[in-house]
């Protein structure tokens, strides 16, 4: 039986709630800061991120809160007039993942490739890369850093929604230098 499912003890049911909204509540806070940029992570953001939170609690990124996470971040697409590069931001998150599922399966779970499938279609295959990118080199480091080792379980969501946020956000800093996002992302 999984660990929330249990009606014996209420207890972890609301604890995850618990951190489930304040973590949605951070994602609109964020969501409604990057809106301008990026709507479609906008939109997707504070699904992303009550599902981070749930991956946190016990390791697993329910379709509940990626599946409307990708459907919403196409809405997003949609407003921005994005939608081939969401379909190549899809399209490139589950080949990666799948590709990654069959050399190493333990390595990348599905919620987590519908997680950067939601990034995708937010943003196209560039956000999709600089996420992908940013949250694997992070949370390998920390990993490392943390046990010492090398391999071992590292949780995803909370990795993957914080690197599209860095993603979005190198992207305005680099403007303030000179480099235009528009010149070589999808973003609006």
């Amino acid at each position: 039986m999984h660990p929330l499912k249990s009606v014996d003890d209420p207890q972890p049911v609301i604890g995850y709630l618990k951190n489930a909204l304040i973590a949605a509540t951070v994602g609109v806070v964020i969501a409604i800061l990057i809106w301008p940029i990026c709507p479609g992570l906008a939109l997707a953001l504070p699904f992303l991120a009550a599902g981070a939170a749930r991956d946190m609690w016990d390791g697993y990124l329910p379709d509940d809160m990626t599946l409307p996470a990708i459907g919403l971040a196409c809405v997003g697409a949609m407003i921005a007039g994005t939608q081939a590069e969401a379909v190549n931001g899809i399209t490139a998150a589950f080949i990666l993942g799948s590709v990654m599922r069959v050399i190493r399966p333990n390595g990348i779970y599905y919620g987590d490739i519908k997680a950067l499938a939601a990034i995708g279609a937010a943003g196209g295959f560039t956000l999709f890369f600089m996420t992908f990118i940013i949250f694997s080199s992070s949370a390998v480091i920390y990993h490392v850093i943390r046990t010492r080792k090398a391999s071992g379980e590292v949780r995803g969501g909370p990795w993957i929604v914080g690197g599209s946020i860095a993603a979005v956000l190198s992207q305005v800093a680099l403007s303030h230098f000179g480099v235009h996002p528009q010149s070589f992302l999808p973003f609006r």
